[in-house]
């Protein structure tokens, strides 16, 4: 059994109850007999488990009521009256869904040909907000539903058109409001903007071609090329080669994100050192026991001691809590930091300040726990633990002679290195101070990274 709706006339406010099904149908009101749209006033909008709140629909029926009041006082010539940007009340209506509450003696084939000052009829306005299917069927003619908002020249000569209403209502998303006599050929490949853009081709990426009729299917319109030289049909087997690609990718994506999440960062594993230069310092002072150092994000608070060497932060106890006291792996970027805020950093060893200048001063990067080594030059040299993409850090002079130690990135699935220059930004060449430029890898083995 159908619903009932109810909707009032325009004309002399009689309350009318009829089926859902007729909804949109012009009919004469059974009081006045003027002809009037059948249309309930707006209901409740749901979206998923939000629905209008109580005064939400009363400011609705306020605005309804308000709309019916204006919109029924027009005249033969108030109708016709345009705003500064050129728009008449139906503009106005078809924008606002009210179309139904102009007297329909009112209107006619001209008004919803009529342009604004940016070129749009009545009916580029109903299509683009969803209000389409309120234009009385009369009035969707081959006429009014081809009319282009604009018109120009191209620089090859292509004479150009702007959108038609049934292309605004398909590229808005409105497509099934349209009505099915004009999915035909004529009206399904009107040329618009200089690309050849056809409504056709909009429902081909859009997918709907259920809405076309089935004697269409052995159409010439099938073979018409766009100016990328693709048929309809070619556009579709390219989409669906995308989404293919795009559900491949996405898979992939997914699987590496739940790889990553289960990845856990690498435990300490090196020898305890003795030699003092591969120590981090012994500090005294009380003052340095507990140090206050804000997150990255600033909602959060670690407490820094340099006296041990520990962090509050939930990663850097993981990462460090089995890390010997002074080893060089337990620098995190919050133990950094509070280093950087006395100046301690001039008291550590080398390759212990080359980790702890890296970024500076603006950013901070720890290290994971590691290992040292020695270049091919016997010179020492500090590998960090790799992260989850199979990066390391390698901190080695780079080159011969050098003292200062600097921050190399390496990738033991990849073989590839990059150079992080002071401020911590990547790079894949080293430009001296002579202006000679040198491949950003330092002097090692790589087996030994492995």
């Amino acid at each position: 059994m159908s619903d009932f709706l109810k909707c009032a006339c325009p004309h002399c406010g009689q309350s009318i109850e009829y089926p859902a099904e007729g909804t949109g149908q012009t009919v004469p009101c059974p009081t006045c007999q003027k002809p009037f749209v059948l249309m309930p006033p707006h209901p409740p909008v749901s979206s998923g488990s939000i629905v209008n709140s109580p005064t939400q629909i009363q400011e609705e029926s306020q605005a309804r009521r308000s709309a019916i009041k204006k919109l029924s006082a027009l005249t033969a010539e108030t109708i016709r009256v345009k705003s500064s940007t050129g728009n008449t009340p139906l503009h106005l209506a078809a924008k606002n869904g009210n179309i139904d509450l102009i007297p329909s003696d009112l209107l006619s084939e001209e008004l919803f040909m009529d342009k604004n000052r940016e070129g749009n009829t009545p009916l580029h306005i109903a299509a683009k907000h969803g209000n389409f299917f309120q234009v009385p069927r009369q009035f969707l003619t081959e006429k009014t539903v081809t009319i282009p908002n604009s018109s120009w020249t191209t620089g090859s000569g292509y004479e150009a058109h702007g959108p038609t209403a049934l292309y605004v209502a398909a590229v808005s998303g409105y497509v099934d409001q349209i009505p099915r006599e004009f999915f035909m050929p004529k009206f399904l490949l009107i040329e618009t903007t200089g690309y050849k853009n056809t409504l056709l081709e909009l429902l081909v990426k859009s997918k709907r071609l259920d809405l076309l009729p089935e004697n269409y299917a052995n159409s010439e319109m099938w073979n018409r090329r766009n100016v990328s030289g693709l048929t309809p049909l070619e556009i579709l087997e390219h989409l669906i080669e995308q989404e293919a690609q795009f559900d491949i990718l996405k898979a992939e994506q997914e699987q590496r994100d739940r790889e990553r999440a289960a990845w856990r960062p690498p435990r300490f594993s090196g020898p305890t050192q003795t030699d003092v230069s591969k120590l981090l310092p012994i500090f005294l002072d009380e003052s340095l026991r507990s140090i206050k150092i804000q997150s990255s994000d600033l909602t959060k608070t670690y407490v820094v001691n340099l006296l041990d060497y520990t962090c509050t932060c939930p990663l850097c106890i993981e990462v460090h809590s089995d890390v010997p006291q002074r080893d060089f792996g337990r620098l995190c970027k919050h133990i950094i930091i509070a280093l950087r805020r006395y100046n301690l950093v001039r008291n550590l060893p080398p390759i212990a300040r080359a980790i702890a200048e890296n970024g500076s001063p603006d950013a901070a990067f720890g290290v994971y726990p590691g290992r040292f080594a020695n270049d091919l030059n016997g010179n020492p040299i500090y590998i960090t633990g790799k992260n989850y993409d199979g990066w390391l850090n390698v901190f080695a002079l780079w080159r011969r002679g050098g003292v200062n130690y600097y921050r190399f990135g390496f990738n033991v699935k990849t073989r590839g290195w990059t150079f992080k220059n002071r401020e911590g930004v990547n790079s894949y060449r080293i430009i001296s101070s002579d202006n000679r430029i040198w491949t950003a890898k330092p002097n090692v083995d790589e087996t030994i990274l492995y």
